[in-house]
């Protein structure tokens, strides 16, 4: 065993023991911050000795523009996929996680076991992306009008008819939640 083989038992250790924020911040005041190489050292043993302790890594969530720039999306139709993925992140577009269920499986894709909107956002986009022209500026001109569940709740305690200025509790597939 040679000296830097030695030296990184010595840190993987310690990293185990302490954490790696706590040792890079011991390390920072030693080497004036020159700790980026201390990241590579985890091993798969450190990570479940971390976890035991509570402390688990957060990955962190893709925004809209990151997944739609990642996926095979034709160039023609991409502003079309990022105003409608906008949408649906202002819940203007699929604002339930059953309306998003029932828009994947019309569109054949195997909803699973969704928990979030957030966790179909991918998948939303990547059906989005195959879709033609027509159908996007079709699906965009209905998450523009779609004013949410809120604004119908409000229609039908205050007695509004619904209607182009209050739409009903319609999907982007047309179809009406459950129970109605």
């Amino acid at each position: 065993m040679n000296a830097t083989q030695a030296l990184n038992i010595q840190l993987t250790a310690l990293v185990a023991v302490h954490g790696i924020q706590r040792v890079q911040k011991a390390l920072a005041h030693i080497e004036d911050g020159r700790v980026a190489q201390l990241d590579e050292l985890g091993t798969p043993k450190n990570e479940r000795a971390t976890r035991a302790r509570g402390v688990t890594k957060t990955k962190r969530k893709k925004s809209v523009d990151e997944i739609i720039r990642d996926a095979d999306i034709d160039p023609s139709i991409r502003p079309l996929v990022q105003q409608i993925a906008n949408a649906y992140e202002r819940r203007a577009f699929l604002p339930d996680l059953w309306r998003v269920r029932k828009f994947l499986e019309s569109e054949g894709v195997e909803a699973g076991k969704l928990r979030s909107r957030d966790a179909a956002l991918r998948k939303v986009i990547d059906v989005l992306g195959r879709q033609p022209h027509s159908r996007l500026q079709d699906l965009l001109a209905e998450s523009n009008t779609n004013r949410g569940p809120l604004a119908i709740l409000t229609d039908q305690i205050l007695g509004r008819p619904a209607g182009p200025a209050n739409p009903g509790p319609t999907d982007a597939t047309g179809a009406s939640p459950p129970g109605h």
